[in-house]
């Protein structure tokens, strides 16, 4: 009964140490975010013609690096799992949580464009819907993937 008791205890003190690692993932990539956010918005400021297109080209770019990134860790993350069964190589790493918390970033900022009619883009249509609503997919999945999978099965 004792040995039962300690066992349980060791199992909680690794899962403090797994949150404890998650959550500071999680504040390094908030301030990386906050970074590149403060370098977008004051590198378009210095030609002053066209800094709200340079703007779009910053979160352009940065929506089509984010999802292609975040569909590849997945990829990798799915075929770890079936092949090889590593199941805590990519949660335990800070890209794959830094993915997360950039896409969930990008789906609210475009969000925000939705919400106060700031539709620059032009092309309204299914094919900006796909582009946009998926980093909205992969943080859900990847966020799932770390702590709701978790809590369920470990």
């Amino acid at each position: 009964m004792e040995l039962n008791f300690l066992f349980q205890r060791v199992q909680l003190l690794d899962n403090h140490k797994v949150k404890e690692k998650y959550l500071r993932n999680l504040v390094y990539s908030l301030i990386i975010i906050n970074i590149w956010t403060l370098y977008c918005l004051f590198s378009s400021y210095e030609k002053q013609v066209f800094y709200g297109f340079m703007l779009q080209k910053y979160f352009l770019k940065s929506v089509a690096a984010a999802v292609f990134f975040g569909t590849s860790i997945i990829v990798l993350r799915l075929i770890l799992y079936k092949l090889v069964r590593f199941q805590n190589i990519l949660k335990s790493n800070f890209v794959y949580s830094f993915l997360g918390v950039l896409n969930l970033w990008l789906f609210a900022i475009w969000l925000i464009v939705i919400f106060m009619r700031v539709n620059t883009f032009g092309f309204f249509d299914s094919f900006e819907i796909l582009i946009f609503t998926s980093p909205l997919l992969i943080s859900t999945f990847i966020f799932t993937d770390l702590y709701i999978y978790r809590l369920v099965y470990f």
